[in-house]
């Protein structure tokens, strides 16, 4: 979930092409990605500085989930805010118990 919430950000104001070198950008464009920690969820929280909120995309049949379409299905609940100049778009995951402290050597 957190990384297709910081690939929605690149997307969205970030700079697509590979082969950039820094020195050639006239701008940077920061993205920042906050994890919160709770008792029985994780928040995740990646600010960028996208003109509009984010918004789900049509349903695709025919390839496998990505991007929002993911988050959406695997997140708790998740949205998208404007906090000018910025936006944030999150996203709140279960925290399952485990039964053990790892597989058996």
């Amino acid at each position: 979930v957190a990384v297709e919430l910081v690939r929605h950000s690149v997307h969205s104001c970030g700079v697509l092409d590979t082969n950039v070198r820094v020195q050639d950008l006239e701008e940077l464009n920061i993205i920042c990605v906050r994890l919160l920690g709770f008792e029985e969820t994780i928040g995740i929280e990646v600010w960028d500085n996208a003109p509009a909120p984010a918004t789900l995309p049509e349903p695709r049949y025919d390839s496998e989930l990505e991007g929002l379409a993911l988050v959406n299905a695997r997140a708790r609940c998740w949205g998208s805010s404007l906090v000018p100049p910025n936006r944030v778009v999150w996203a709140e995951v279960d925290v399952y118990d485990r039964s053990g402290p790892g597989p058996n050597p």
